[in-house]
């Protein structure tokens, strides 16, 4: 503390005590022991406090007490939107998305369609529901510190204050129930209840025990400060029976288990191999070098490539896609119910399909060595990787071989093989398409495009269920050059269907707010990096290139895409930010998403068969199906990764009852008083490693964001690897607990570059 704070300085230091996430009014004695203030300095606190009251950045409540400005509706209107939590259950602070009938009225008032609300004002709100809201102006946000043109006068922040539930957006929720001397209690697994639910315990169900897994209903949630009323449902099961918890999943979600008897019977309809009659009038590339690459335990595959080098330098790329159109029909059974599952999702121990298995596994997927109806966009690119001619046609093709990302990349990670026969033909054009995709993603990072990729978390499950290993797939050269060809079949479709003027759906992804850009460049600058303005591409594409291979490269990555605005589907081609693309849509999955058929059935109307393709869709319908499939795909995003989750969990219960002596290297993402947050990096989990956990003669010094050792000694500090064994799983809870492996040294670049 300065030994005598003047009255500006101490303006500064009321407004962050106050903007704290949990900071209750205060008196001016509160106020003055809080900030440290002498008694020959309370004259200039008087004075600031009455200077922010005059500003309104302050207001005097009852018992002479403090706090932010109390919630002022601007001209008592409200507004009706969506609410999105970004991390539920730690603190419910969050956005809340104008809808159609509110958006142009909201952007008219305070120049914005999505508002931020703090805890205060979340009322009983959970995620997806939707609430009517007022809007009010809070304090200015922290991040204006760090702008220049801010730092001189900052700007209040409109927030919004959740007024009225209008709809849930679930009527039933998953959760463990707890029978504690005839009262009923549930956990709810949805983190954002953030408190317990009541049920009546004379309403049970049959088979409801202590600790089984229960689906129920909410019937009454008055006060964020009062347990929500709940009734039982139905009963799941037995906490850690098998399978018990993917099924809370699939209920938790409102997951389709089966396809109605009419889908069925539609589906084996299909044939069950390509006949002659079918191939005829297509483009033969049956004797071209066509290959597929997905992962090692793909059952369906939906697109396949072939790259050729030409005569003056530059390439052709087939991009050749299953033709799902072909054999679902537009407006019949399966149609439809493709359309309301959305997307296939893809569990951790099971894949729940869009498309029936005759299809999706049959006659749709590309499998090597048989005949495959499909819709190719044929591409010729210059010697430098830029698109030079595109067009577009109904191929039939026999896939030469199918290679896993692992087959891929050990050919692509030794020097090109010469010969003619075996894996050196297979290795040559590899090569040959890296050649051709390097140089595509090198083109898409000049242009302003964001390295955003993440190595994934794969799940090794035995027979029964249960997880026997986890590992690290890393997203390499072979994930990469399947990526570039994809997004460049995306985009020339894309473009080829706007330049038409016809209707589609397309993927589009939003520039993002500057505010929530600048909470992720406060926690890049806390790592030590030194950063710009983030609204501007060319500095995060700065900083990204400066923390890859540092140990917090995983966290600002990840603190980084909650900062954008998560891409969706629309009937307007208004570009995509993260990739840097003007026109971008979805063409090359149609076995696992809807929107992906649309475009197919659109583009087959303008570039193939015109006379005989089904009307382009209107934009009205167009719109419905796009909101439609953008809530589809961020459930199965949310099931996909909880299911993972969960067997992360119990995987390392396992090790635990095993007596495993297992540590993890974990990176230090947080220091607080109660403890440092840390994540594993080989299984990118997060968890605790409790103030109270620590040995003998270590502590937390929070605000230099280090662990001191024993005769104070330098442990560890926000940033760095330090190895970790897992103290506590709570699987209820979804929390983890870790305790240090002492005795170990530090890296030495990651002490050197602390210091």
């Amino acid at each position: 503390m300065d030994s005598n704070p003047g009255t500006a300085e101490l303006e500064k230091r009321i407004q962050r005590l106050l903007e704290a996430p949990k900071a209750q009014p205060m008196t001016r004695s509160e106020l003055a022991r809080a900030l440290e203030v002498a008694s020959k300095d309370r004259a200039n606190l008087r004075q600031a406090i009455r200077n922010l009251e005059e500003r309104g950045a302050i207001e005097e409540y009852k018992k002479s007490r403090y706090g932010l400005p109390r919630p002022a509706s601007a001209k008592g209107e409200t507004w009706v939107g969506v609410v999105e939590f970004p991390s539920p259950g730690k603190v419910r602070n969050g956005w809340i998305e104008a809808n159609d009938e509110s958006r142009r009225t909201l952007r008219a008032r305070i120049g914005k369609e999505s508002v931020f609300f703090g805890e205060r004002n979340s009322s009983t709100a959970l995620p997806g529901d939707t609430v009517r809201f007022s809007v009010f102006q809070g304090p200015p946000p922290a991040w204006q510190r760090h702008v220049k043109k801010f730092r001189e006068e900052p700007r209040a922040r409109w927030e919004a204050k959740v007024e009225e539930i209008v709809r849930r957006k679930r009527q039933q929720y998953v959760g463990t129930l707890h029978l504690e001397r005839g009262y009923g209690r549930i956990v709810p697994d949805e983190p954002a209840f953030h408190r317990d639910c009541d049920t009546d315990t004379a309403a049970l169900p049959p088979g409801a025990e202590d600790r089984c897994k229960v689906v129920f209903e909410l019937t009454a949630w008055t006060s964020p400060l009062r347990n929500p009323k709940v009734k039982v449902v139905r009963v799941l099961g037995p906490m850690g029976a098998p399978g018990v918890d993917i099924l809370s999943i699939i209920h938790r979600y409102d997951l389709p288990l089966d396809f109605p008897e009419a889908v069925l019977l539609e589906a084996s309809t299909a044939p069950i191999e390509v006949s002659a009659e079918e191939a005829e009038g297509r483009e033969d590339w049956r004797e071209a070098f066509v290959i597929t690459i997905d992962p090692f335990d793909a059952r369906d595959f939906d697109d396949a490539i072939c790259v050729r080098r030409l005569d003056y330098g530059g390439w052709e790329l087939g991009v050749f896609i299953a033709d799902v159109a072909h054999y679902v029909r537009a407006g019949g059974a399966v149609d439809k119910e493709a359309r309301k599952r959305g997307n296939s999702v893809y569990l951790v121990d099971r894949v729940i399909p869009m498309l029936p298995f005759h299809l999706s596994n049959g006659i749709c997927s590309l499998n090597p060595h048989v005949d495959r109806l499909t819709h190719a966009v044929i591409m010729e690119f210059d010697a430098q990787g830029h698109r030079t001619k595109s067009r577009f046609a109904k191929a039939v093709i026999r896939s030469q071989r199918r290679f896993s990302y692992e087959e891929a990349f050990a050919l692509l990670d030794q020097p090109v093989q010469n010969g003619t026969g075996g894996d050196a033909l297979f290795s040559q054009a590899l090569h040959e398409a890296w050649n051709l995709a390097g140089r595509l993603r090198h083109l898409r990072m000049e242009h302003g495009s964001l390295d955003l990729d993440f190595p994934e978390v794969k799940v090794i499950l035995n027979e029964a269920g249960e997880p026997i290993d986890v590992r690290l797939v890393v997203y390499d050269i072979s994930h990469q050059l399947i990526e570039e060809f994809m997004l460049a079949a995306n985009e020339a479709v894309a473009e080829f269907i706007k330049n038409r003027q016809a209707g589609a759906i397309y993927r589009v992804h939003e520039d993002p707010d500057p505010e929530k850009l600048f909470d992720f460049r406060e926690l890049a600058t806390a790592y030590g990096h030194p950063v710009g303005d983030v609204t501007i591409k060319n500095e995060l594409q700065k900083l990204l290139r400066a923390i890859r291979g540092k140990p917090e490269e995983h966290v600002l990555k990840l603190s980084l895409l909650k900062s954008l605005k998560r891409a969706v589907y629309s009937e307007e081609p208004f570009g995509h930010y993260g990739l840097a693309k003007q026109n971008y849509c979805h063409f090359t999955s149609p076995i696992r998403r809807y929107a992906d058929l649309v475009v197919h059935r659109v583009l087959e109307k303008l570039a193939t068969s015109p006379e005989t393709a089904r009307p382009l869709p209107k934009k009205p319908e167009l719109a419905e199906t796009a909101e439609h499939l953008s809530t589809t795909e961020r459930t199965a995003a949310s099931a996909e990764q909880e299911s993972k989750l969960l067997k992360q969990y119990e995987y390392l219960m396992r090790l635990m009852r095993e007596k495993k002596d297992v540590s993890f290297e974990a990176v230090v993402t947080e220091i607080l008083p109660r403890g440092a947050f840390v994540e594993l990096q080989s299984l990118q989990l997060r968890g605790l490693l409790k103030s109270a956990d620590l040995p003998l003669g270590y502590e937390l010094e929070p605000r230099m964001q280090r662990i001191i050792g024993p005769r104070g000694k330098i442990v560890a500090r926000a940033g760095m690897i330090i190895p970790v064994r897992v103290l506590r799983v709570d699987l209820e809870r979804k929390h983890l607990d870790f305790t240090l492996v002492t005795g170990h040294r530090r890296r030495a670049e990651d002490e050197g570059s602390r210091h």
